[in-house]
Protein backbone atom coordinates (compact mmCIF):
# COMPACT_ATOMS: atom_id res chain seq x y z
CA UNK A 1 0.00 0.00 0.00
CA UNK A 2 1.42 3.36 -1.02
CA UNK A 3 1.57 6.55 0.98
CA UNK A 4 -1.40 7.99 -0.92
CA UNK A 5 -3.56 4.97 -0.05
CA UNK A 6 -2.46 5.10 3.58
CA UNK A 7 -3.29 8.81 3.82
CA UNK A 8 -6.68 8.25 2.18
CA UNK A 9 -7.40 5.46 4.65
CA UNK A 10 -6.46 7.70 7.56
CA UNK A 11 -8.84 10.32 6.24
CA UNK A 12 -11.66 7.79 5.78
CA UNK A 13 -11.14 6.24 9.21
CA UNK A 14 -10.60 9.47 11.15
CA UNK A 15 -13.17 11.77 12.73
CA UNK A 16 -15.23 11.73 9.54
CA UNK A 17 -15.94 8.05 10.15
CA UNK A 18 -17.59 8.66 13.52
CA UNK A 19 -20.95 9.32 11.87
CA UNK A 20 -20.85 5.64 10.82
CA UNK A 21 -19.55 4.26 14.13
CA UNK A 22 -21.96 1.73 15.53
CA UNK A 23 -22.15 -1.19 17.92
CA UNK A 24 -25.37 -2.44 16.30
CA UNK A 25 -23.83 -5.77 15.34
CA UNK A 26 -22.58 -6.24 18.92
CA UNK A 27 -25.49 -4.96 21.01
CA UNK A 28 -25.89 -8.11 23.12
CA UNK A 29 -22.20 -8.49 24.02
CA UNK A 30 -22.56 -7.23 27.58
CA UNK A 31 -25.39 -9.67 28.24
CA UNK A 32 -23.49 -12.65 26.83
CA UNK A 33 -21.73 -15.17 29.06
CA UNK A 34 -18.01 -14.39 29.18
CA UNK A 35 -17.20 -18.08 29.56
CA UNK A 36 -18.72 -19.00 26.22
CA UNK A 37 -22.11 -20.24 27.38
CA UNK A 38 -24.02 -17.69 25.36
CA UNK A 39 -27.30 -16.65 26.90
CA UNK A 40 -28.15 -19.99 28.49
CA UNK A 41 -27.26 -18.64 31.93
CA UNK A 42 -30.23 -16.27 31.73
CA UNK A 43 -32.65 -19.13 31.26
CA UNK A 44 -30.90 -21.23 33.91
CA UNK A 45 -30.90 -18.34 36.39
CA UNK A 46 -34.67 -18.01 36.11
CA UNK A 47 -35.29 -21.75 35.62
CA UNK A 48 -36.87 -21.13 32.21
CA UNK A 49 -37.12 -23.63 29.37
CA UNK A 50 -35.85 -21.82 26.29
CA UNK A 51 -37.70 -24.16 23.93
CA UNK A 52 -40.97 -23.53 25.77
CA UNK A 53 -40.42 -19.78 25.41
CA UNK A 54 -39.58 -20.06 21.72
CA UNK A 55 -42.81 -21.98 21.14
CA UNK A 56 -44.93 -19.71 23.33
CA UNK A 57 -47.74 -17.81 21.66
CA UNK A 58 -48.33 -15.67 24.73
CA UNK A 59 -48.20 -12.01 23.65
CA UNK A 60 -47.03 -10.93 27.13
CA UNK A 61 -43.94 -13.10 26.82
CA UNK A 62 -43.27 -11.73 23.33
CA UNK A 63 -43.62 -8.15 24.61
CA UNK A 64 -41.28 -8.79 27.54
CA UNK A 65 -38.65 -10.28 25.23
CA UNK A 66 -38.96 -7.23 22.98
CA UNK A 67 -38.39 -5.02 26.04
CA UNK A 68 -35.32 -7.05 27.03
CA UNK A 69 -34.02 -6.71 23.47
CA UNK A 70 -34.59 -2.95 23.63
CA UNK A 71 -32.72 -2.87 26.96
CA UNK A 72 -29.77 -4.62 25.31
CA UNK A 73 -29.82 -2.12 22.45
CA UNK A 74 -29.99 0.78 24.91
CA UNK A 75 -26.83 -0.46 26.64
CA UNK A 76 -24.99 -0.51 23.33
CA UNK A 77 -26.22 3.02 22.51
CA UNK A 78 -24.98 4.30 25.89
CA UNK A 79 -21.55 2.77 25.31
CA UNK A 80 -21.46 3.94 21.70
CA UNK A 81 -22.30 7.48 22.79
CA UNK A 82 -19.64 7.37 25.51
CA UNK A 83 -16.99 6.14 23.07
CA UNK A 84 -17.80 8.82 20.51
CA UNK A 85 -18.18 11.72 22.93
CA UNK A 86 -15.47 10.89 25.47
CA UNK A 87 -12.95 8.39 24.14
CA UNK A 88 -12.67 9.66 20.58
CA UNK A 89 -12.67 13.32 21.58
CA UNK A 90 -9.83 15.18 23.20
CA UNK A 91 -11.25 15.69 26.70
CA UNK A 92 -8.59 17.02 29.03
CA UNK A 93 -10.68 17.00 32.21
CA UNK A 94 -10.18 13.59 33.83
CA UNK A 95 -12.94 14.30 36.35
CA UNK A 96 -15.43 14.87 33.54
CA UNK A 97 -14.53 11.49 32.05
CA UNK A 98 -14.71 9.76 35.44
CA UNK A 99 -18.10 11.33 36.13
CA UNK A 100 -19.37 10.22 32.74
CA UNK A 101 -18.09 6.68 33.32
CA UNK A 102 -19.95 6.60 36.65
CA UNK A 103 -23.10 7.94 34.99
CA UNK A 104 -22.97 5.39 32.17
CA UNK A 105 -22.27 2.59 34.66
CA UNK A 106 -25.28 3.63 36.77
CA UNK A 107 -27.53 3.81 33.72
CA UNK A 108 -26.38 0.36 32.57
CA UNK A 109 -27.07 -1.06 36.05
CA UNK A 110 -30.59 0.34 35.82
CA UNK A 111 -31.07 -1.31 32.44
CA UNK A 112 -29.76 -4.65 33.79
CA UNK A 113 -32.25 -4.39 36.65
CA UNK A 114 -35.01 -3.67 34.16
CA UNK A 115 -34.08 -6.77 32.16
CA UNK A 116 -33.91 -8.82 35.34
CA UNK A 117 -37.43 -7.66 36.23
CA UNK A 118 -38.65 -8.61 32.74
CA UNK A 119 -37.22 -12.12 33.18
CA UNK A 120 -38.92 -12.39 36.57
CA UNK A 121 -42.19 -11.40 34.90
CA UNK A 122 -41.66 -14.03 32.21
CA UNK A 123 -40.99 -16.60 34.93
CA UNK A 124 -44.26 -15.68 36.67
CA UNK A 125 -46.24 -15.97 33.42
CA UNK A 126 -44.71 -19.36 32.62
CA UNK A 127 -45.41 -20.65 36.14
CA UNK A 128 -49.00 -19.44 35.88
CA UNK A 129 -49.41 -21.12 32.49
CA UNK A 130 -47.89 -24.36 33.81
CA UNK A 131 -50.20 -24.31 36.85
CA UNK A 132 -53.21 -23.82 34.59
CA UNK A 133 -52.13 -26.78 32.45
CA UNK A 134 -51.82 -28.97 35.54
CA UNK A 135 -55.27 -27.88 36.76
CA UNK A 136 -56.78 -28.60 33.35
CA UNK A 137 -55.38 -32.14 33.48
CA UNK A 138 -57.16 -32.85 36.78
Amino acid sequence: MGVKEILNRWDECGLKSLKNFSLNQHYTVLFDDEEGGGFSYLFEQFDLDKDQLVQSTNPEIQTLFEQIDEDMEEVSYLIEDFIINYLFKHINDENEIKNEIDDVRDRIRGIYLSSHTHFEQIKSIVEEENNEEVQNIH
